[in-house]
């Protein structure tokens, strides 16, 4: 993942934007909060099934950050695994950076 995702998740928690933490994240998701859900690859194997099962179950879309820079530290909470992104168009926008349609803040 390059730095213009990091950045956004930067922005999206300093715009209030997002859920930090395990449980506030599995509360949010079950209420239909959640538009897309951030794992960091060094939550627990229990983690990433129990949220992977409950994204699938209510049709949340997931990341899960594979490189060594961590989305806690991005979002200001490095001692969190699990962030959920609560508006609509920052989820969008992390999900077109994420697959590479846009490079420098452009669509491609």
């Amino acid at each position: 993942m390059n730095g213009d995702f990091y950045g956004m998740i930067g922005l999206c928690a300093r715009a209030g934007r997002m859920v930090f933490g395990a449980q506030a994240c599995e509360t949010a998701i079950k209420r239909g909060k959640i538009k897309l859900l951030l794992i960091d690859d060094d939550a627990s194997k229990n983690t990433k099934k129990d949220f992977m099962d409950a994204c699938a179950y209510y049709r949340v879309p997931v990341i899960v950050n594979d490189t060594q820079r961590r989305i806690g530290d991005a979002a200001g909470k490095p001692a969190n695994k699990v962030f959920g992104i609560v508006c609509p168009e920052f989820s969008k926008r992390l999900i077109e950076i994420h697959q590479g349609k846009i490079s420098g803040g452009v669509k491609v």
